[in-house]
């Protein structure tokens, strides 16, 4: 009789044993169960509006992404950032002309999944959102010519597929390489392809 009970007794570690392995490969993948994710990085990014004739038309730009899991493959993300690129408008490259650059607010919002799971994770998206556009002045030559742009912000809306590379380092902290498209659908499409590299951090 001790012994029916004792075979039992002895097989209940073994029955826990996987649980806590479970709860515990929950917790390393999850970051202390927390679903939150911030991440800051800083690129470059390809101007679709620049239109000067210097055949340079790559600016940079840096943000912030706020990522909320609602599955162990699959979140929600927002995103702001500002982007920033130099000499843009038409006209010929001679001294003395003035020079404009693109500032841009880019806020986005949608959803990704990992279609590569693991420490090292392939992950494709999509967002939808805008760009806000404004043309500055940043050296006034005195043209007598001045091309005529609004003191304000102009609105583009914006698809944005992603694809991210992440090496987790822990639970907590991994790196990320992102390649995205802002792609601009209104009247002509216009492409601005972004490279991005930051972290995350839970």
């Amino acid at each position: 009789m001790r012994l029916t009970m004792l075979i039992p007794a002895l097989m209940l570690p073994l029955i826990a044993i996987p649980s806590d392995a479970e709860a515990q490969r929950r917790h390393d993948r999850w970051g202390s169960s927390n679903p939150w994710s911030f991440s800051p990085y800083a690129g470059l990014f390809k101007d679709a509006f620049d239109i000067s004739p210097d055949d340079e038309n790559t600016g940079w730009m840096a943000g912030f992404r706020i990522g909320y899991d609602i599955g162990d493959r699959t979140r929600l993300l927002g995103d702001i950032g500002y982007a920033e690129s130099d000499d843009v408008t038409s006209g010929p490259l001679v001294a003395g002309r003035n020079v404009y650059d693109n500032q841009y607010i880019l806020t986005t919002g949608g959803a990704e999944y990992d279609i590569l799971p693991g420490n090292t994770s392939v992950s494709i998206g999509t967002l939808l959102g805008g760009a806000w556009r404004k043309v500055v002045l940043d050296e006034d030559a005195g043209d007598t010519v001045v091309p005529e742009f609004g003191d304000g912000y102009s609105f583009y809306f914006a698809v944005v597929p992603a694809l991210t590379v992440r090496h987790g380092f822990s639970s907590r902290t991994a790196l990320e390489v992102s390649v995205r498209d802002y792609i601009f659908p209104d009247g002509t499409v216009d492409h601005m392809p972004a490279l991005n590299v930051g972290f995350r951090f839970r």
